[in-house]
Formats: C-alpha cells, structure tokens, sequence
C-alpha cells in the first residue's frame, strides 16, 4: 500500500508520520506470525480493520468475531477484552 503524508505539514512531520506508520505496520506483522496456526491473526486482523473504520468504542467483541468468522468465546482464548486487544495493537 502507498501511502502519502497529510497535505500540510512540515517535511519533518511527514517523515515522522511516515515513521510512525512503518512501525506500526511492522509491529502488526509481528503480532500476526505470533500464533501463525490459531485464529489469532484472523481475530488481529478483523479488529484492526473495524477500529480503523469504526473506532475503537463503536466497535464491540461480537462485531470482530463476525468480521473474524469466528465466535465471541474464541476471542477470549487470545484477549482479556477489547482494551487488550486494542493496547496490543495499537501500542
């Protein structure tokens, strides 16, 4: 994917959200090779895509396991809850 830095900003600030977004990424593909086997990355990968496109707080555990297809119980194999799950990602 390409991405291109906001209009507006200084050309150190766009390095540094071009920075942030690299790592962010990298720390993503980290947390999926994690449990390569389960439906970990599956979980991972649904609940990144609804947060980014919902927000964290309009998105709810039942809303990732159907993205996930899986049940709302096997998130819980993997996370405490939605806060976890969000630190995990996003931090």
């Amino acid at each position: 994917m390409r991405l291109s830095a906001p209009i507006g900003f200084s050309l150190s600030e766009q390095a540094a959200f071009l920075q942030a977004h690299r790592e962010f990424y990298e720390r993503l593909d980290s947390l999926l090779d994690e449990k390569p086997d389960t439906k970990r990355p599956v979980i991972i990968r649904a609940a990144t895509s609804l947060f980014a496109r919902r927000g964290v707080d309009a998105t709810s555990m039942r809303d990732i396991a159907a993205a996930a297809g899986v049940r709302e119980a096997a998130i819980y194999r993997y996370f405490a809850g939605k806060d976890e799950m969000s630190r995990e990602i996003f931090v």
